[in-house]
């Protein structure tokens, strides 16, 4: 075993004074990382200034490595996508697409961590989480209405705000305002497809409010209506909505 060039005393003055390992081996004039290293984790040295690198997803040469690279050509698969199929992705996408429009520049991605992982889809599955059961074509909408709206005058500084509770409290007192369902109101094509799938005589949210009844009172008696509120529950439909029907 080659005998080290440097002494406990100076390997703990080296630490002291670096920020990285890099700049202890430095300062000990050794390339040995293995050996200072693990000389560092024997000793108990406090390391809790260094500087942590985190992983990348940007290679060498500036560019985004291939996992990003692919999951940034996926994000455009929105456009060619039914909105009632969007997942997160598909927002993400939508989102990056109106910075574009009103910055006129991309927005900086993190890389910081696997696309799955990202900062971005945290914050956009964040905000799928904030409205609860609402379709993706209510959070296309609420997107567009802080682009068209806070956004259009205040710089976006993080995608964060776009599961600010405050904002999405102002934005569902705007979208309950100016879409008021009462009783009578006829059933929206991601709902009516479902219904007419299923071949039931289901036209408007009384008759589902009426069929949600019948489903709480008797669930064995109405297997076709269970099965259709399991359907429109998994295509945004909340209970909250039939519980709050206005006659009309």
């Amino acid at each position: 075993m080659a005998k080290r060039s440097w002494t406990d005393d100076q390997l703990i003055e080296a630490v002291k004074k670096s920020k990285t390992i890099k700049e202890v081996l430095g300062h000990l004039s050794t390339t040995s990382y293995v050996s200072v290293k693990k000389r560092i984790e024997f000793l108990e040295l406090d390391t809790s200034h260094f500087k942590i690198r985190k992983p990348s997803g940007i290679k060498k040469d500036g560019q985004p490595n291939a996992f990003w690279r692919k999951f940034k050509e996926s994000l455009a698969d929105y456009e060619n996508t039914p909105v009632e199929k969007w997942e997160a992705k598909h927002l993400l996408g939508h989102i990056l697409k109106r910075y574009n429009e009103r910055y006129q520049i991309e927005f900086t991605l993190s890389y910081s961590r696997p696309p799955s992982k990202s900062q971005e889809l945290y914050c956009v599955k964040r905000m799928m989480t904030s409205f609860g059961s609402a379709a993706p074509s209510v959070l296309k909408q609420y997107i567009d209405w802080m682009f068209d709206g806070y956004l259009k005058k205040n710089p976006m500084k993080s995608l964060a705000l776009f599961f600010h509770q405050g904002m999405i409290g102002k934005f569902k007192a705007q979208y309950k305002k100016s879409n008021q369902i009462s009783r009578s109101t006829q059933l929206p094509s991601q709902y009516s497809d479902i219904v007419e799938d299923l071949k039931l005589p289901i036209f408007t949210y009384g008759d589902v409010a009426f069929a949600k009844m019948a489903v709480d009172g008797s669930p064995d008696e109405y297997p076709d209506y269970v099965t259709l509120l399991t359907r429109l529950h998994n295509a945004g439909l909340d209970d909250a909505l039939l519980e709050q029907l206005e006659e009309g």
